[in-house]
């Protein structure tokens, strides 16, 4: 597949923050869409990582079927990590029948390239089950989850599609954005 990268910022802005002291303002977003199944359907799932000086989140978007944010660290304050959550979404179908679905993570022991890095590395895992199905997993700990779950559990649909990946930083004297398109 051709991956296509695009890279703007304004090269006559310093990198470099505020010699008074004062730290800057940055946040940094990753966007990323995947194609995946939810009750046998395709969807694009929208996975945004968001990290601040003050908060560090994940938003999921599945349209027409729900959107979560996750808090990865309540507080930077805090001197406690999250544990590993879920949460269940129920679905109405014609006021009869209902879908469940699962979201399950564990960031307690997520690693990231750099400090500010808004997306984990490693030593992490987010999952969304479908009735019971595993429809969508992300991360290198699969051991844990399926400990978590139940083996017996897991009957895996097919594998996710990265689609596309956009990260943007935003500082007090610089923007850039990188973006990578695969299919």
């Amino acid at each position: 597949s051709n991956m296509i990268q695009g890279c703007f910022s304004n090269p006559g802005s310093p990198v470099s923050g505020s010699s008074s002291g004062i730290s800057s303002s940055k946040e940094n977003l990753v966007t990323c869409i995947y194609q995946t199944r939810l009750f046998d359907s395709p969807i694009h799932l929208t996975l945004t990582w968001s990290k601040t000086s003050h908060s560090h989140s994940l938003t999921v978007y599945a349209p027409d079927c729900f959107s979560l944010t996750i808090s990865l660290h309540p507080s930077t304050f805090s001197l406690f990590r999250t544990r590993p959550g879920s949460k269940s979404i129920h679905l109405a179908h014609d006021g009869s029948s209902k879908d469940k679905i699962k979201l399950y993570w564990d960031f307690t022991r997520a690693e990231f390239t750099r400090p500010s890095s808004a997306e984990p590395d490693s030593r992490f895992y987010f999952a969304i089950t479908c009735n019971g199905r595993l429809e969508f997993f992300l991360g290198d700990l699969w051991d844990e989850f399926a400990r978590r779950v139940g083996p017996s559990r897991l009957k895996k649909s097919a594998e996710s599609t990265l689609l596309s990946r956009r990260e943007h930083v935003f500082g007090r004297r610089n923007f850039s954005t990188r973006a990578e398109f695969l299919g």
